[in-house]
């Protein structure tokens, strides 16, 4: 479960430009389209598409194609497997952020 977090809060940190506390513990994100905030330790990037599809978007903006975990993530939409591309993306934001 604490990976799932570390993970979560690593995709939301590349995904947007501020990410505010709560209780000293949670961190939750303000959605300026949806007029909104959601607590990113439960958001499921890794079984929800419409969650993921966004972060999968940006990272192709980052020219990911011309990479291993480029391949891994064309691999994982192309047999619509969720847990593959997620595994990708994790992989390519821990290298462009160096964490």
């Amino acid at each position: 479960m604490i990976k799932n977090i570390f993970e979560r809060k690593l995709i939301a940190k590349f995904m947007y430009e501020n990410l505010y506390k709560e209780n000293g513990n949670d961190s939750y994100i303000l959605d300026e389209n949806l007029g909104f905030r959601f607590y990113v330790e439960y958001v499921e990037y890794d079984s929800d598409w419409n969650r993921l599809i966004p972060v999968i978007r940006k990272c192709i903006d980052h020219n990911i194609y011309a990479s291993d975990w480029g391949n891994h993530l064309h691999d994982g939409l192309l047999f619509c497997n969720i847990s593959q591309c997620y595994e990708s993306v994790i992989e390519f934001i821990k290298i462009k952020t160096n964490d």
